[in-house]
């Protein structure tokens, strides 16, 4: 335990020393990976896929907030939708448009929420976010989970649909926009992932606000519980043929880092509980404070050994000796 907060210290020293860069690195890392899965997940515009084009965008997204990598990704999936259809490309607009409107602007945190979840989606993890992210997030924006999951199957229909010729060449647009989001309502596998992270979401943000000892820790294992239960009944009844082993396991990864999350964000000592009465003019206030464990940092101990040393007895060792120089003296 000594190990661990000792390099928690150290991290938290590090990111406060260079927080500006460290901020950087992540939009870098961010915005590269989000416009790489966006592009190679719809993958209809061969225009579009040039390796250096991303990592130039990736360089700009990072001098900026993490709203300008969500408005690249957004052009992106635009553009390549218009390739493909226009009246669908506008269609989406719209929805994305909606999303704004009535959710993104109330809750501005929650853009990010919802990249991240598409990205653990794209690499066929989606279960291993919902805990980690109820854990670390507090209000409105745990909805981007749902909201991002949802907009990650809808691109993966319109990917799907830009696959299959047959329907592009016996379809009229009006038709095909109506088959891609029936194809979509009726997406079970969409179902039982946005059910079960709902699932997890609530849980843990439940739980993880009572004052009794272990609250964090116990509202990631039951989220984490909840989540696992309610996919494999879900996943069995509606028969949505998501892989077991790869899934349990996404959510068996997702409470190792909410279990680290804790150890590191919420590391509380209760051993060093203080309960408290406050009282004012009205009422009696009774508090439980309990301290985060830190590790103790190391005091500098500064020796000098340049510190001229006279002898007692020496000549001019009980003497003042005058201010300034030898100028000062003549």
């Amino acid at each position: 335990m000594g190990t661990l907060l000792e390099v928690k210290e150290k991290i938290i020293t590090f990111i406060e020393a260079h927080r500006r860069w460290v901020e950087r690195c992540i939009r870098f890392v961010l915005a590269l990976v989000s416009i790489t899965t966006v592009v190679a997940g719809l993958g209809y515009s061969e225009t579009l896929i040039v390796p250096w084009m991303y990592f130039i965008l990736a360089v700009i997204c990072a001098f900026f907030p993490v709203a300008v990598t969500a408005a690249v990704d957004l052009v992106l999936i635009i553009v390549q939708i218009y390739g493909f259809s226009k009246l669908l490309a506008f269609s989406v607009m719209l929805l994305f448009l909606i999303l704004y409107l009535l959710y993104y602007r109330f809750a501005p945190k929650a853009v990010l929420v919802s990249m991240l979840t598409m990205v653990f989606a794209y690499f066929r993890i989606p279960l291993f976010f919902p805990v980690l992210c109820a854990l670390l997030v507090t209000g409105l924006p745990i909805a981007g989970v749902p909201v991002g999951l949802f907009l990650f199957y809808t691109l993966s229909g319109i990917s799907t649909i830009e696959n299959t010729q047959t329907v592009q060449e016996s379809m009229s647009a009006q038709d095909l926009i109506a088959y891609t989001y029936s194809m979509i309502a009726g997406d079970r596998e969409m179902i039982v992932i946005i059910v079960c992270s709902l699932i997890a979401l609530t849980v843990v943000s439940l739980l993880r606000s009572l004052a009794v000892p272990h609250a964090f820790s116990y509202a990631v294992i039951a989220g984490a519980v909840g989540e696992a239960v309610f996919f494999l009944i879900l996943n069995m009844f509606l028969n949505a043929g998501i892989q077991m082993v790869p899934s349990l396991v996404s959510i068996g990864a997702g409470t190792f880092a909410g279990e680290m999350a804790v150890l590191f964000q919420y590391n509380i000592d209760y051993t060093k509980s203080e309960h408290l009465r406050i009282e004012d003019s009205e009422y009696y206030y009774y508090v439980t404070a309990v301290p985060k464990q830190r590790q103790a940092r190391k005091e500098l101990r500064i020796t000098h050994i340049n510190a001229r040393k006279i002898k007692p007895g020496a000549p001019g060792a009980g003497e003042e000796q005058p201010e300034g120089g030898p100028s000062d003296r003549n």
